[in-house]
């Protein structure tokens, strides 16, 4: 009997009749069950990488607290008010025009490191149109810029405080 349909290990056995009431076959409500346990263990598994550096995601007025690492931009420019503290060990690494981007900036305080790198133009460590403020920044805020373009490590449209 050792070949018996019945004798394969069953990770979850439910009875038909209540598989059914779910309106999935058995083999779906399987393969259901798999997704989920699979898509559960990539969702906690991301929580602990290095992906998502800053958090909550940019908006208006947000208090953001960047650790880990990361290669995305932080803000697309069209935010304000921003208060943004890159904790120590943390990087914003960009191979971009900006690293931070906020249309006015509260301030960013600074203990890691900010840098964005643009091979063929302008580039912005931390870029506000209209103003910036930088303080306790024991960091590093740097920007290297190709081809024609300027690099610019802390600039602010109207006022640039550091």
């Amino acid at each position: 009997m050792r070949d018996h349909p019945n004798n394969r290990p069953v990770l979850v056995r439910w009875p038909r009749f209540m598989v059914y009431l779910l309106g999935v076959s058995p083999a779906g409500f399987r393969r259901v069950l798999l997704q989920a346990v699979a898509g559960a263990t990539l969702l906690m598994w991301d929580a602990h990488s290095a992906w998502a550096a800053c958090s909550p995601v940019a908006a208006n007025s947000v208090v953001a607290i960047c650790s880990g690492s990361t290669t995305s931009q932080y803000g697309s420019g069209g935010q304000t008010n921003g208060d943004i503290t890159v904790s120590s060990g943390a990087s914003i690494a960009v191979a971009g025009t900006y690293a931070i981007y906020f249309g006015s900036l509260t301030k960013v305080d600074n203990s890691g490191v900010i840098n964005a790198t643009n091979g063929t133009g302008y580039a912005f460590g931390v870029n506000a149109d209209t103003y910036a403020t930088v303080s306790a920044n024991t960091g590093s805020i740097s920007a290297s810029a190709g081809g024609s373009g300027a690099a610019f490590g802390v600039y602010g449209g109207t006022t640039t405080t550091v």
